[in-house]
């Protein structure tokens, strides 16, 4: 069992229980430069992702600006964003809501443990969403 698919996880409960015309879900296993067009139409976006780490639980999606914008092969939520800002001249608001693993196996299959933290987390974003 793994860990890679937690955002896709989370992003199918949200999808259940959000039933919102102001909102658009987008599935993706890797971030891209052709995301940055649904961005720039986007009030406010919220990443879900999964991470490896030594902490048990912190903040875990790569943030870390990537200072080249030609480099595309592992983008950011940040570099995403900036190249928004740079490219169209729109800033993005954003969230990210990343859980660090310390183990992680590729695999859309999750452990009973990561489904209840997905759980947790879609009810948090689901009572939360308009003040976040």
């Amino acid at each position: 069992m793994g860990n890679d698919g937690f955002g896709i996880y989370l992003l199918n409960l949200l999808e259940k229980k959000l039933k919102r015309d102001d909102i658009k879900f987008i599935e993706t296993h890797q971030l891209t430069p052709e995301i940055a067009l649904e961005l720039i139409e986007a009030k406010k976006t919220i990443f879900l992702d999964a991470s490896f780490g030594e902490s048990s639980y912190a903040l875990a999606s790569s943030v870390f600006e990537n200072q080249n914008l030609t480099s595309m092969h592992n983008l950011s939520p940040k570099t995403l964003c900036k190249m928004c800002e740079t490219l169209y001249d729109k800033e993005i608001d954003y969230l990210i809501f990343s859980v660090m693993f310390n183990e992680f196996d590729i695999s859309l299959e999750l452990s009973q443990k990561t489904k209840n933290i997905a759980q947790e987390m879609a009810n948090f974003i689901e009572k939360n969403l308009d003040i976040l």
